[in-house]
């Protein structure tokens, strides 16, 4: 089970770079943010809704799932730094695609 981990992670990383790849070259810029501000929202009110819905709202959860969003926008922040610093363009793409990728995985689980 944890080599199975490994892959996944490494196909969502190989997915990111690709697509973050594609994007980089159609120019999209601050509208990609608003994508990832977007699938965290659509996963925090279904993340609410189940929790209602199994009578299992735990404030330690809700919490831990605030905690995560915000060092998600802390590494996207630290992604966009990197990249003005090292004149990637590239970087903060790959990151982005990985985060709404998790959080679109999020919305199946």
């Amino acid at each position: 089970m944890e080599n199975f981990n490994a892959d996944m992670e490494v196909a969502k990383v190989s997915i990111s770079a690709i697509i973050a790849f594609i994007i980089s070259h159609l120019g999209a810029s601050y509208k990609y943010v608003v994508v990832l501000l977007f699938a965290m929202a659509i996963d925090t009110i279904i993340g609410w809704l189940v929790a209602k819905y199994n009578h299992d709202w735990q404030s330690s959860k809700a919490r831990w799932g605030f905690i995560g969003k915000v060092v998600e926008l802390m590494f996207v922040a630290m992604l966009y730094l990197l990249d003005w610093l090292f004149n990637l363009d590239s970087l903060k793409y790959i990151g982005i695609t990985y985060f709404i990728i998790c959080e679109c995985a999020s919305f199946v689980e």
